[in-house]
């Protein structure tokens, strides 16, 4: 794999029919396979089951109707 590309922090996500903004800041380290591991190193391969599918992320998404879709 490549070299590990910094993510500047803080993201923000914006949503038009709110008010408010939420941002996003990054650990210096993170739990990854069973280790303490400084953010840089915390990679996951591309082919991974959870990158293309998220199924092995989740037991279950529930979703509900609601007035706006």
């Amino acid at each position: 794999m490549g070299d590990p590309v910094a993510v500047p922090a803080p993201l923000s996500c914006r949503v038009p029919e709110a008010e408010f903004t939420m941002t996003q800041t990054y650990p210096e380290f993170i739990w990854h396979n069973g280790a303490i591991k400084p953010w840089a190193e915390a990679t996951t391969h591309v082919m991974a089951h959870a990158v293309h599918y998220g199924s092995s992320v989740f037991e279950g998404i529930r979703s509900y109707k609601t007035p706006r879709g």
